[in-house]
């Protein structure tokens, strides 16, 4: 998981700067999760504590089953533990928040909306609420900024079902930043994409930091943090 530095993210050819939230620590204190269904008992997590600093970048590595998941669902609050805490920037995580992104092992793109609309979702959902105030054309510029970040720039009117596959992947990528979070969490969104592509969208959200746990992350120098989940 990780969570973005202060400052903007561009790049030396002179792409658009896009805004980033101030990076937030993320401590997980002992949690526990035990799923419980038809009379069977399996335990996801047990004991897990970590402590990622603001602007680290840390990855969970290990096998499939043993808890990556279901460490970063609850961390972002859409899952609650059984035992132990959470907090991200000092507030203990009660549910979902838009200060924390999540990048899903598949896209979730809303089917009937472009992918421009698609990025541009979660901004117009918090200005609704009253959390930020930014207008129309902002939103227009720094979706268009991260349409072009990620190689979509000539597909911004077109839907999830005329992408490929990788492509819709990069879409949710995007989409993610746009809200600003103070942590992006993904779980292995790029297992899809060419070694390529998949160098290339890791180089997007600079000061971002994202929880990865995909097998490729034990070979990669870019990753600096391991911590395996129990």
């Amino acid at each position: 998981m990780a969570a973005p530095a202060n400052g903007t993210a561009a790049d030396a050819a002179g792409a658009p700067h896009l805004a980033s939230a101030p990076g937030a620590e993320v401590v997980v204190d002992a949690v526990g999760k035990t799923f419980r269904r038809g009379g069977r008992r399996t335990v996801a997590l047990s004991g897990a504590s970590l402590r990622v600093r603001p602007g680290e970048l840390t990855c969970l590595l290990g096998p499939s089953g043993c808890g990556k998941s279901t460490l970063l669902r609850i961390i972002a609050g859409a899952l609650a533990a059984d035992q132990g805490t959470v907090t991200v920037g000092g507030r203990p995580v009660t549910g979902p928040s838009p200060d924390r992104g999540m990048l899903f092992q598949t896209p979730m793109l809303f089917s009937w909306l472009t992918t421009r609309n698609n990025i541009a979702f979660g901004p117009r959902a918090q200005r609704a609420a009253g959390l930020h105030e930014r207008d129309d054309p902002e939103l227009d510029e720094e979706t268009t900024a991260l349409l072009e970040r990620v190689g979509l720039g000539g597909f911004g009117d077109a839907f999830p079902h005329e992408l490929s596959g990788g492509m819709r992947h990069r879409a949710a990528f995007a989409r993610a930043l746009a809200s600003r979070p103070s942590l992006l969490l993904m779980d292995e969104p790029f297992g899809a994409l060419d070694a390529i592509t998949r160098g290339a969208d890791a180089r997007v959200p600079a000061g971002h930091l994202g929880a990865a746990p995909h097998h490729d992350h034990l070979r990669d120098p870019r990753h600096r943090g391991g911590h395996p989940a129990r």
